[in-house]
Order: structure tokens, then C-alpha cells, then sequence
């Protein structure tokens, strides 16, 4: 009986010990963006390397991450976000974020790669990311399919400013007819 009372609190400290990490993390992490929004990018990453050494997650890498790319620093989101996509395959917005530090450390085909894996993972293409990668020196993907295939497709918030544009027309042209 005394050794599954002694089993018991063990889970139970566990238990509780990993609740409270976890909402310590989160506190950490929620400075950090809050500070990276604010611009003090050394503070942002200061607060997400305590919510990394806390709990190493692929969000809290992703978010490191951010603040190093706020920062200028794209070496170093890159690391963060490859780490971000090792903890989870499956994580398009490490993906993107990995695709947008590769654009800026002018390595265009690896960012045309990541953009397509943050793509299958289920995030839509970003357009103006697509212009950026066309207008971009060189790149072997630039004759890809897929490639000129993302670049005619419209995402949603273009379709979405296309048909705002054909609703506001249509009113404007119901204004003047009736004057």
C-alpha cells in the first residue's frame, strides 16, 4: 500500500510539474511576441529561448524564430524553424516562415521547396511570397509547373480583394445610374 502511495504522488507531482511548465511556457512565449510586435527583438528572443528551455516545442522555436527574422538575423530563424519542423512535420507556418528566411538569405530555390512542402501541409500559397520568387535572380524552379501554376493561381485574400473591387464597381455604377 505504501509503495502505490509513493507511485501515486509520483504521477502526481508529474502531472501537476508538466501543467505548470506548460503555462510557464506559454507566459514566456506571449512576452516574447508581445515584445517582438513592439520591436525590442533581443527582449522577444530572450522570452522565447526561457519558453524553449521550458518546453521545447515546435511552436516555441517558431516563434524564436520570428524574432530572429524581425531581427535581421535569418541565419538563425532558419535554424530555428528547421528545429520547428523537425519537432513537427507537419508545421506549415515553420515552413513558410523557413521559405521567407531562405528568400532573404538569397537561397530562392530552397525557398520555392519549402513554400511548396508549407503548401502541401496544408497552407495556401502566398501570392505576393510567388511575385517576390519570380522576380528573383535566377532559380531552376522559376520553369517548374507547380511554380507557374502558383504564381496564376489567386489566394484567398486576392480573391477576396477581386471581389470587393467587382461589388464596389457594381455600386458605383448602381450610384450613377441613379442620378
Amino acid at each position: 500500500m505504501k509503495k502505490l502511495s509513493i507511485l501515486v504522488l509520483f504521477l502526481l507531482f508529474a502531472v501537476c510539474g508538466k501543467i505548470f511548465a506548460q503555462g510557464a511556457d506559454s507566459e514566456y512565449s506571449s512576452k516574447g511576441l508581445d515584445a517582438k510586435d513592439q520591436g525590442r527583438f533581443d527582449e522577444a528572443i530572450e522570452y522565447q529561448t526561457k519558453a524553449i528551455e521550458i518546453n521545447p516545442s515546435s511552436t516555441n522555436y517558431n516563434n524564436r524564430g520570428s524574432a530572429y527574422a524581425a531581427k535581421g538575423d535569418y541565419a538563425q530563424a532558419l535554424a530555428d524553424f528547421t528545429k520547428a519542423i523537425e519537432l513537427s512535420p507537419g508545421n506549415s507556418t515553420a515552413y513558410a516562415n523557413r521559405a521567407i528566411a531562405h528568400y532573404y538569405l538569397k537561397e530562392y530555390d530552397l525557398a520555392w521547396r519549402d513554400s511548396q512542402a508549407s503548401e502541401k501541409a496544408g497552407r495556401s500559397y502566398d501570392h505576393e511570397f510567388i511575385v517576390a520568387l519570380r522576380d528573383a535572380p535566377g532559380g531552376s524552379y522559376q520553369n517548374d509547373p507547380e511554380f507557374l501554376k502558383a504564381l496564376e493561381t489567386p489566394t484567398p485574400a486576392i480573391m477576396d480583394k477581386k471581389l470587393k473591387e467587382i461589388v464596389d464597381n457594381a455600386l458605383s455604377q448602381d450610384d450613377a445610374e441613379q442620378y
